[in-house]
């Protein structure tokens, strides 16, 4: 852990940012606090400041090379109201880093502070600061800026915290990391009848339960193996009485997968089911599937060639993807790219009232940056 050493200098510093960041938690693009702080501490040194959106923000480090190796960190908090249980505790009501967030802007601060210092590194060096990653998805909006070829981007990085994770450890794997997402919003329309006359209505509930049944059937029968996918309606209402057929029923759900081509498939099948349920019982159906995000695909070619530097630094291969969603997902169409996992061991779900973690943690996400900047070039 060649890296770790230097790591350890920009502890206090970290800390003291993920700690007022944490203070002054700021939901997807309206940002004005913790644009101020980020932008308090770039102004003092030698980059060039961009800015994107109405938060977010870039810190270009120009060591006069023809490469640039980009890092990337969210800036959005939740609106989620925090269990008051440390002495930095959100100060805007209603409003929490229940995703650690603030710990990866703590991070991207380090590296820019660390940045700051050296004289010359083999790539220029471009930090991201991400508004909006848990609404629209910021990241998207960048890769449009066309700031990545500008910048002549080879490689862009990323690290989220993750509470199941060995605390201090930084995990990551070629291919899937993170699963493509898309809300699924259903809306059956039948028509209300008394259950004793039901022949003279539209029972919205039969059709919904039916459409579901088959919809279940269709996931598993079209997954190949070793494939896996998530389709789950979490939320379901309809009917006015017991005793009154249901006029209407809406369902809420979410998709879950790591192949595109397979997702798009699953898609259709969905709507395919609900137009052959419309047909046999005469329930009108209505259903509309979010944008979400792509997979979070690791570069394969990237990953072997930055392995050396990862194994010095101690980092983990993850054995298996998770079925959460990210957008850094965007960068990776753009350029290649990969994402890095950091274990805080304390097993508190993220976007929750009780997510925490200890910054030391934070020491080791920082090594393997400033490993990265130090010890890999594509030239």
């Amino acid at each position: 852990m060649l890296y770790k050493n230097e790591a350890k200098k920009y502890y206090e510093g970290m800390k003291a940012d993920r700690r007022a960041l944490h203070e002054i938690p700021e939901v997807l693009d309206d940002l004005p606090e913790t644009k101020a702080y980020v932008l308090g501490i770039l102004r003092g040194m030698k980059c060039e400041i961009g800015e994107f959106m109405e938060s977010g923000l870039t810190a270009f480090f120009d060591f006069g090379k023809e490469t640039s190796l980009a890092f990337r960190c969210d800036m959005d908090a939740l609106r989620i109201t925090e269990n008051e249980q440390c002495e930095y505790v959100s100060t805007h009501e209603g409003m929490m880093h229940a995703c650690g967030h603030d710990g990866h802007m703590a991070m991207a601060l380090a590296l820019a502070r660390y940045c700051n210092k050296k004289k010359d590194l083999p790539q220029n060096i471009l930090i991201i600061f991400e508004p909006n990653e848990e609404g629209l998805g910021g990241a998207e909006n960048i890769c449009k800026t066309g700031i990545l070829d500008e910048k002549n981007v080879q490689a862009v990085f990323g690290t989220h915290m993750w509470p199941f994770g060995e605390k201090g450890v930084v995990m990551t794997r070629p291919g899937a990391m993170m699963a493509q997402s898309a809300e699924i919003d259903v809306k059956v329309r039948g028509k209300s009848a008394h259950a004793a006359n039901k022949g003279d209505g539209i029972d919205a509930i039969n059709a919904s339960v039916e459409f579901l049944h088959y919809v279940y059937q269709m996931r598993r029968d079209e997954t190949p193996e070793g494939k896996t996918t998530v389709i789950n309606m979490g939320k379901f209402h309809g009917g006015t009485m017991r005793n009154i057929l249901a006029g209407s029923v809406e369902m809420n759900g979410t998709m879950r997968g790591y192949d595109s081509k397979l997702f798009r498939h699953l898609q259709e099948c969905i709507s395919d089911i609900a137009d052959d349920i419309s047909k046999k019982t005469g329930a009108k159906f209505n259903l509309h599937f979010s944008a979400g995000y792509p997979p979070v695909l690791n570069d394969a070619e990237l990953y072997e060639k930055i392995l050396p530097v990862l194994e010095e630094e101690g980092v983990v291969r993850k054995e298996k993807p998770e079925m959460i969603s990210d957008d850094f997902s965007f960068f990776g169409r753009y350029k290649p790219a990969i994402y890095f996992f950091l274990g805080t061991g304390t097993n508190e779900a993220l976007h929750t009232a009780d997510f925490d973690f200890d910054e030391k943690v934070l020491v080791a996400g920082l090594a393997v940056y400033i490993a990265l900047v130090n010890k890999y070039t594509f030239l």
